[in-house]
């Protein structure tokens, strides 16, 4: 992504060694167990209200490897 200067997300990261090679590779955004299960989508708007009421903190951990533990 980045030598095309466009962003990319990484799918299917279940394992901590895959993040990291994510990161070290400056992949900023991805989806996966690791980061999250899957969600009904009648859970998807309680799940961004209560991140926002968090200050949104919670919905940028899910959303971007930067922030992810």
């Amino acid at each position: 992504g980045e030598a095309l200067g466009i962003d990319t997300l990484a799918e299917g990261i279940e394992e901590h060694v895959q993040l990291e090679t994510l990161r070290s590779e400056n992949c900023r955004y991805g989806q996966g167990f690791l980061l999250s299960r899957p969600v009904q989508p009648a859970a998807v708007e309680k799940l961004l209200h209560a991140s926002q009421a968090a200050g949104g903190e919670a919905f940028k951990q899910a959303a971007h490897l930067a922030h992810v533990a």
